[in-house]
């Protein structure tokens, strides 16, 4: 079929011009086949009449002139008739229209048999001239009335072949047989009925479905769309079509159009999140770690080298280090279905500034009398140390908050400034040996402490006090002894720390003053 107006060539099921956009106005094959119904109807009728006037004349003798032996055994023209099956030789009179049998007619009952067929042959026939008249009207009445049904007949069929429910209905019974071929023409003729009928589209659609027509199926969904745009059977059609025919990315734009919630879960398979970043494009100072993310399953893979990212890319697992310069990380997100997301790419241009080192105001040494081991503040970043002989991390280095006192006997300190990214600097490592010459040594400095705290009424006994650091103030080295109780088997530090003069064995408690860095004495109570 052609565009009657751009004359361009129009697809089976397509019910728009593809090229100008001309409606379709689609002129049924049943008409032929309607004209056929008609004729079969006159048909009929006309051999039920024929049947019904051949019934009466069957019984009547069919004349044809013939030369044949009279009774006599003569040879001359007769006309030769049938009654029943048996033929007799009957010959007219042209003068006054009588019959007679031959020259020895008429015949009696007590003649030969042939003779007496012969007879009754005559007398049939005269009683038939007397009945034509009843006979003709008779037939003329049977005419009449199969004229009448034979026109009701061919009114029926046309009232039929025009009549919406009857033909989709029939379209319906076709369908349920899997006759689909029959589906199309039925379907199209009800089109053609009413244009506007979903039902009687969506049919052809799924026939054309079932014929494995897909694009035709399509062609139907697509006109029905502009009418039905929410329509999630609509929809699911064009999916299976879609499927059918291995076309994800008409599924993908599909999916990607604003729908109801119905209508979009149909494609929730088909539907792939954008991967996401940890860290936006910019410019940093550190290296970075990038995390990529998505919702769904499926798989992320990645490039560094500007190109686009597939299934042969590499599959993203830990975070993606980025050293200094300029880095492009292209993603894209691949679901269970095969289905890409779109290509995410951020740049990163990392400039890294040499960190500063940490500068340790007290120096590593041998020393007599104990120092506060001090350090200068960072510019940027966090300082960090270890005592325990580890480098210093996020995970295991305390923040650095003066005073910290030196500890007795040998120790070893590392420095480090670590920034927000976890970015440290250049590790420094203090190691100090201190040793206290005085009249009081230390066990005997924990002891008396312990017994201050007994006479003063206080239950330690089970407690253990330990002399770990040293102190100097006010030209005098004290000892610096922490409490532990016993806590469900564990030895537990206490809050209160006490200070013992190392030359007078004198016992204070001590605190510390965060604002000067440093400490004060207290009494012990």
């Amino acid at each position: 079929m052609k565009c009657p107006k751009c004359g361009t060539e129009i697809k089976e099921g397509y019910l728009y011009c593809q090229k100008c956009g001309e409606e379709i106005i689609m002129v049924p094959d049943y008409e032929v086949e309607l004209e056929a119904g008609i004729e079969e109807t006159i048909s009929e009728v006309a051999g039920i009449i024929a049947d019904s006037v051949g019934d009466g004349e069957d019984s009547q003798l069919e004349d044809g002139n013939h030369k044949a032996p009279d009774l006599m055994g003569n040879t001359q023209p007769y006309d030769i008739r049938e009654v029943g099956n048996v033929l007799y030789d009957v010959k007219y009179d042209d003068r006054d229209g009588s019959v007679s049998t031959g020259e020895n007619s008429p015949l009696s009952k007590d003649e030969s048999t042939e003779r007496g067929l012969l007879k009754r042959a005559y007398t049939w026939l005269e009683e038939r001239k007397s009945m034509e008249p009843i006979i003709l009207a008779a037939a003329a009445l049977c005419f009449i009335l199969l004229m009448v049904f034979g026109t009701f007949k061919i009114v029926n069929t046309i009232r039929s072949y025009y009549s919406y429910d009857e033909q989709y209905a029939e379209a319906e019974e076709e369908f349920l047989r899997q006759d689909y071929e029959s589906v199309v023409k039925t379907a199209r003729h009800v089109i053609s009925i009413k244009p506007d009928d979903e039902k009687a589209k969506l049919l052809l659609a799924d026939s054309y479905y079932a014929l494995k027509k897909y694009d035709e199926s399509i062609a139907v969904l697509n006109e029905l769309l502009k009418d039905f745009p929410q329509d999630a059977g609509i929809y699911e059609r064009l999916l299976h079509n879609y499927e059918a025919q291995g076309d994800i990315d008409s599924i993908i734009n599909l999916s990607r159009q604003n729908h109801s919630t119905a209508v979009s879960n149909l494609f929730a398979e088909y539907v792939c999140d954008d991967p996401e970043f940890s860290i936006d494009s910019g410019s940093y100072f550190e290296p970075q770690a990038v995390r990529l993310m998505c919702n769904g399953t499926g798989k992320i893979y990645y490039t560094l080298n500007g190109k686009k990212p597939n299934e042969n890319s590499e599959v993203y697992t830990t975070p993606i280090k980025i050293d200094e310069g300029e880095t492009t990380i292209s993603a894209v997100h691949i679901n269970e279905k095969g289905v890409a997301s779109e290509i995410v790419s951020k740049t990163y241009t990392v400039k890294i500034i040499p960190q500063e080192v940490p500068r340790i105001l007290t120096e590593s040494g041998d020393y007599k009398e104990p120092k506060l081991i001090k350090a200068a503040d960072p510019k940027a970043g966090t300082l960090y140390y270890t005592n325990d002989g580890t480098d210093p991390t996020l995970s295991n280095a305390r923040e650095y908050e003066p005073p910290i006192p030196m500890p007795l006997g040998k120790s070893e300190y590392r420095f480090a400034i670590i920034n927000d990214s976890g970015v440290s600097s250049e590790i420094i490592t203090v190691k100090y040996n201190l040793t206290i010459k005085a009249n009081v040594d230390k066990d005997t400095a924990q002891a008396a402490v312990q017994l201050r705290l007994i006479a003063l009424g206080h239950a330690v006994m089970d407690h253990e006090f330990l002399a770990k650091y040293g102190y100097y103030a006010n030209g005098r080295s004290y000892y610096i002894i922490e409490e532990y109780a016993p806590v469900d088997g564990k030895k537990i530090r206490q809050n209160t720390l006490y200070a013992v003069d190392s030359e007078t064995g004198e016992i204070f408690t001590i605190t510390r003053n965060e604002k000067k860095g440093d400490y004060d004495f207290g009494i012990v109570l």
